[in-house]
Parts: C-alpha cells; sequence; structure tokens
C-alpha cells in the first residue's frame, strides 16, 4: 500500500515537472521597437523576412511588435509593459513621454531598454529608466534600411537574448548622396551621377533645364522615396530633368552637389523637402546667396494624414508652422506648399500596420506648376516681366497709406521703382519723381471705403 502511495506521488511530481517545463517552454520573449513612426516600414519589412527565415524553434519563442506612436492602444501598452527587450527613440523625447510610466512597469517585470538617438537627453533620464546606450544597436538605427534592421533584430535575439542564431555588421549607407529615381541608385560625387546619366540618356534630354530637390536621408533609409520619385516624373512630363539629393548640413550638401567648380548653380530652381534651416540659418543662408535661384518650400505632413490636414481648421499645428514654414523663411525659401501625408498601410505578411509618406498629385501639380513659372521668367528679360507691387493702406483713406513706422510713400516706393528702371523693367515713358508719385497713389491708388462712393465715381 505504502508503495502504491510512493508511485503515485513520484507519477504525481512528474507529471508537474513537465507541466512546468513545458510552460516555462511556452512562455515567449516579446520585444517591443519604438523607434518612430518613418522607421515602421522598414522595420515591418525586415520582420517579415525574418519570418520566412528563421527556424519555427527560434520564432516559437519570440514575439516581436513594432509599434506606431500616433496609434499606440491599450493592448500595445500592455504589451511593451510585458517586454524583456524594448528599443525606443530618445529624440524629441516624444515616444518617452508617450510610454514612461509602461517603461517603468515593463523595468519591474526586468525588461532591458536600449535607447538610439540620444544626444542632448539628460543623464538623470537615462538613468530614471535605466536606457543603455548600445553603440551597435545606434548604429543598425542610424544607417536604416530592412537589411539594417533585419540585422538589428538578429543582434538583438544572439546578444541580448541568447538565441541561435546569427547577424552581419551594419551597412553603411553614405551621409551625402544624389538620389536617381529611375535606377533607385545613389552616387556619393556629381561627376559620377554625370558620367552614369551621359550614358542612359540622350544628350538632347541632358540638356533641359535642371531642377534640384533636397529631401532627408531618413526618406532613403526608411524606403519612404515615393514622394521624390514622384515630384521626379512630373517633373518630367513637364520637360524638366531633376537632380536630387540628401546630406546633413543642409548648407554642405547644396555646395558638394548643387554648385559647380566656377561657383555657378547647376540648378534653375530648388525645391526644398528638407532644408528646414534649423536655430543657426546663417551658413545654409550664405549658400543659397551663391546659388541665386528661386527655392521653394515643399512640405511633407509631419504625422497629419491628408483626410486630417484637408478637415483640419488649422492645417498645420503651431510647432509645425514653426520649423515648416517660419525658419526656411527666415532665408528666403518660399512658396510653402503641402506635397504629402503620413497614411496607416497595413503589412500583408505580419498584419502590423505601418506608416508611409504618401505623395498628393494634386499639390505636387501645383508645384511644377510653380517651378515652371520661375524657370519662364528666368529666361524672359526684364523688360517682358509684369511686377505687381503691393503696399498697405488700412483703414481705408488718403491718411493711411503705408504705416506708422513705414516710409511708403513716397520714399520706399520711389527707390523701387528708381532700381526696377535700372535692372531694365519697363515703366513706361513717364517722367518719374517723388511729387508725381505721390499725387498718382493718394488719387487713384488707394482702397476706398464703402461709405465714399463719390470716390470711386472719380476714379
Amino acid at each position: 500500500m505504502s508503495q502504491n502511495r510512493i508511485l503515485i506521488s513520484l507519477i504525481f511530481i512528474i507529471i508537474i515537472y513537465i507541466f512546468n517545463i513545458q510552460n516555462v517552454k511556452a512562455k515567449v520573449i516579446k520585444i517591443s521597437f519604438l523607434l518612430g513612426d518613418y522607421t515602421t516600414k522598414p522595420l515591418v519589412k525586415a520582420k517579415a523576412q525574418l519570418k520566412k527565415e528563421l527556424s519555427k524553434e527560434i520564432l516559437s519563442q519570440i514575439k516581436i511588435k513594432i509599434f506606431c506612436q500616433k496609434y499606440l492602444n491599450k493592448e500595445d501598452l500592455k504589451f511593451i509593459q510585458a517586454s524583456r527587450i524594448i528599443v525606443i527613440s530618445l529624440m524629441g523625447r516624444n515616444i518617452l513621454e508617450a510610454v514612461k510610466n509602461d517603461l517603468k512597469i515593463a523595468l519591474k517585470h526586468g525588461a532591458e531598454i536600449f535607447g538610439v538617438y540620444p544626444e542632448g537627453v539628460e543623464k538623470e533620464i537615462l538613468e530614471n529608466f535605466h536606457i543603455r546606450i548600445d553603440p551597435q544597436i545606434c548604429k543598425y538605427n542610424r544607417y536604416g534600411g530592412i537589411i539594417n534592421y533585419k540585422n538589428l533584430i538578429l543582434y538583438i535575439l544572439k546578444e541580448k537574448l541568447g538565441l541561435n542564431v546569427s547577424y552581419k555588421p551594419p551597412v553603411k549607407i553614405p551621409e551625402f548622396a544624389i538620389y536617381d529615381w529611375k535606377t533607385d541608385r545613389v552616387f556619393t560625387s556629381y561627376e559620377e551621377f554625370w558620367k552614369f546619366k551621359s550614358k542612359l540618356e540622350p544628350l538632347k534630354k541632358l540638356k533641359r533645364p535642371w531642377v534640384g530637390i533636397v529631401f532627408y536621408k531618413i526618406n532613403y533609409t526608411s524606403e519612404q522615396m515615393e514622394v521624390i520619385k514622384t515630384i521626379c516624373k512630373t517633373l518630367e512630363k513637364q520637360g524638366f530633368n531633376s537632380l536630387s539629393a540628401w546630406g546633413f548640413p543642409s548648407y554642405k550638401v547644396l555646395t558638394k552637389f548643387f554648385i559647380d567648380k566656377n561657383g555657378k548653380s547647376r540648378i534653375k530652381v530648388l525645391i526644398a523637402i528638407s532644408l528646414k534651416v534649423g536655430i543657426i540659418p546663417q551658413k545654409t543662408q550664405k549658400i543659397l546667396k551663391k546659388l541665386n535661384i528661386p527655392v521653394i518650400n515643399a512640405i511633407s505632413l509631419y504625422s497629419q494624414t491628408k483626410k486630417e490636414w484637408e478637415n483640419s481648421r488649422s492645417g498645420l499645428n503651431i510647432f509645425e508652422r514653426t520649423w515648416q514654414i517660419f525658419n526656411p523663411e527666415l532665408v528666403g525659401i518660399i512658396q510653402p506648399i503641402i506635397v504629402s501625408s503620413k497614411e496607416i498601410k497595413i503589412d500583408p505578411q505580419t498584419g502590423e500596420i505601418f506608416i508611409e509618406e504618401v505623395p498628393i498629385q494634386e499639390r505636387i501639380d501645383r508645384l511644377i506648376a510653380r517651378v515652371k513659372a520661375w524657370i519662364n521668367l528666368q529666361e524672359k528679360s526684364n523688360k517682358e516681366k509684369r511686377i505687381a507691387i503691393i503696399y498697405y493702406n488700412y483703414p481705408p483713406g488718403k491718411h493711411n497709406i503705408g504705416a506708422s513706422y513705414l516710409n511708403v510713400l513716397p520714399e520706399s516706393l520711389y527707390l523701387i521703382l528708381k532700381k526696377l528702371k535700372r535692372e531694365g523693367y519697363d515703366l513706361g515713358n513717364e517722367e518719374l519723381n517723388k511729387e508725381i508719385l505721390f499725387e498718382k497713389v493718394l488719387n487713384y491708388g488707394r482702397n476706398i471705403a464703402r461709405w465714399a462712393p463719390a470716390e470711386i465715381e472719380e476714379l
């Protein structure tokens, strides 16, 4: 009887042991990536590739999620809280602020948190959240692209979790490069690009006017190139060539690719998708003066979808208006126009959402119409050009032309007209002096109120 009891107890212990072993095996390691919406696309694509390449044994042990900051929900936050590894972008601290409470919970459960873009982050913040800075993780992220994100995941699986996988070192992407939209090739010098294009295109086509495009390196590394391609295609349809490049700081990419050895501009107009100038605009301003061409501000919506932007009463928020519109205007970058939005996409292989930068064709058509108009102006003589001079006159009346802080009439207007005449603009045959100008503006160039119909009759 006692032997039976011992046997039953042993069987019971073995069953419990087997159950616990299976339970341990069944416990899946969760890995969270919060690297910003721009990186979601290549990360999701990298994950999809690994799903095909990794063994079933490895896949059964891990669960990886890539998060869009804008669309974090309760289930996402629960996953982050339960994650063993968390990789987070510290740039701007927006993402950190959004999930700081969840990171604290994850830390209690034994999570390891790795930060990228730690520059400028206070040491106290890193210590409070036990954020580690792994140079290899930072390199994979900085170079970007599907291949680097794939090896970043493999690196974490191998070095941080001890799983039996292999990885390759980061693949470096040039800091400055010209991008050819037809072949997806990149070139690190203008001479290399020109040699390639000379073989690819007939000479007659290469003699067409060239339009420059500057964009962010992250567009290329995050597989977000459709906007640039659409602009280039639209330019070509309108009879122009495109020279598109990335690089930071902005003034260096302008000097490297858009100015020739004689100090002359290689392009007629510059479309600035990047080139938002920053807090020290002087160096960029100096190079733009040297280029001496119109620079148009092409804006990619930072986080809004097309529908959100169209339905918004304010358009861009105050923060975005500052860095997307105000800062560029400081150095003479003009005519801001929205060219793309951020849209939610779903990867068919993983079912995960990612953010994609999507061109808005009708806005790009309008952008290229502006480019065309500027190039047409460049080809006209000053005598053929028509210029409107707008001055302040409110409230209506003779005594409110200009402003108390501006000597508009006649001094400023006279100086402007005098300079235009010297530059060859057609001002007609009438004598130009301050007295005549004052009289004409006062009598015929003022804002007349509705309560003075007789004045309108006199005009």
